[in-house]
Order: C-alpha cells, then sequence, then structure tokens
C-alpha cells in the first residue's frame, strides 16, 4: 500500500474530490477509521513494518500569564509575562510492536515550520533502514505541505495516514505521550533555562525507554483505536 490514505469516521467507499480526478501521485483516499484495525491485522504479522504517531507540541519555561491579578488595594500577586521561551517538539511513538519515543527539539522562537518536521521524518527514516514505515498524522498544513515530497524520497517505504478532521487529538495516540511528557517535565521542577528543560526532556526519553509496559498502555494502536 503506498500514498497518502486519509482516515474519515464516516463510512462508505474512497471518493474523487473536486470536478476531475487529481494526478496518481496527489490522489487522497477517505476510509473508514475502522480500516486502521483491518490494516493492523495485515501489518502485525509482518516483522519488517513499524507504525508511529507523529504530532507537535511545544513546552515553555513558565506558564504564560496573559493578565496581572492581585487582591483589591494590594501589589500584583501574579504578573502578566507574555512568555514565549522553551522548547517546540516534534515527536512520534512507535506503537505496534516497540513502543520507542522519538523526538527532536528546538528554540520556540523558530515556530513550527514544515521543514522541522521533515528533518525529524529523515532521521526516523534513517532509524528504520530496511523497514516500511506508516506514520498516523493529522492533517495540519505543516504535514500536507511536506507529504508527497517525502512519500516520493522514500518511496515504497514510507506511508503516511492522514486523520482528519484539521486537528482531532482523539485521533492521535502520540497527544497521550505529550499529556506525560508535560507532567514528567511540571512534576517538582522549575527551569530557569532552555538547556535545562531539554536535558529533562532527555531524561524522560530514557524513561519511556526503559518502561515500554507503561508506553504501551497509553498508545497500543490496537486497544487506542477499538476505544476511539
Amino acid at each position: 500500500m503506498s500514498g497518502c490514505v486519509r482516515f474519515s469516521t464516516g463510512s462508505g467507499t474512497p471518493t474523487r474530490e473536486g470536478p476531475e480526478s487529481p494526478p496518481r501521485q496527489t490522489r487522497r483516499r477517505r476510509w473508514p477509521l475502522k480500516k486502521i484495525l483491518d490494516l493492523l491485522e495485515e501489518l502485525t504479522g509482518k516483522d519488517n513494518v513499524c507504525i508511529y504517531a507523529l504530532d507537535e507540541t511545544g513546552i515553555r519555561l513558565e506558564s504564560v500569564n496573559f493578565y496581572s491579578w492581585g487582591p483589591k488595594g494590594m501589589p500584583c500577586a501574579i504578573e502578566a509575562n507574555g512568555s514565549h521561551k522553551g522548547l517546540n517538539i516534534v515527536g512520534a511513538t512507535e506503537i505496534l510492536r516497540d513502543y520507542r519515543f522519538y523526538y527532536s527539539s528546538h528554540p520556540s522562537e523558530e515556530g513550527m515550520k514544515a521543514h522541522h518536521v521533515g528533518r525529524f521524518l529523515d532521521k526516523l527514516m534513517s532509524r528504520e533502514q530496511g523497514k516500511e514505515v506508516y506514520i498516523i498524522w493529522d492533517n495540519s498544513p505543516t504535514h500536507k505541505a511536506i507529504a508527497e515530497e517525502y512519500e516520493s524520497k522514500y518511496e515504497g517505504r514510507l506511508h503516511l495516514l492522514f486523520t482528519p478532521p484539521p486537528y482531532s487529538p482523539e485521533l492521535d495516540p502520540q497527544e497521550n505521550i505529550w499529556c506525560w511528557l508535560k507532567a514528567y517535565c511540571a512534576r517538582n521542577r522549575a527551569y530557569s533555562t532552555v538547556k535545562e528543560l531539554s536535558a529533562w526532556i532527555g531524561k524522560f526519553q530514557v524513561y519511556t525507554y526503559n518502561t515500554p509496559s507503561k508506553v504501551r498502555k497509553r498508545v497500543d494502536v490496537r486497544l487506542y483505536f477499538k476505544a476511539a
């Protein structure tokens, strides 16, 4: 199976969008969400296949306070800071059998661009040499901007599975990893520098590597999409 695939919660057969059929390499198919499970049954017995849930997030050094607050007639107890300093993260977790979490980070001032995601995909494909890689991700413009380029670049090895609507965290197991990561980083910790925050995220990755059962509980694709 190759080409970008978009899963939907509706039923029926794949339909064309627009008055004319687009070129083969740009065609998008809408499949019922239950067909993800059919795909999983097909892939489970193959040793040279892996499935990743991929997403992006950000962690700031301190919470963003848009408004100041204080008791009437008293100095401010909470000051507005407008803080955006921290790290943006592209990450993916293998959700079929290995349950390994990988990520790359960059300063939040750079935003989250298509080239950040593309650079991460290159690293992931290099890590999974000799395997077919399936990526479950959402329909964000950042993803759509590089989908065709990267499926052509890794033709036959990289398969991108889109889940609509454009923002649907309930269909993305990686959201559970982000929630876990942020709770881990916030637990009894305060960070004065981006370097400290980066080091703690690295510790989280090591922790997930040593506790695959905890990762599986959050992202196992067979349980996750049956529940969805």
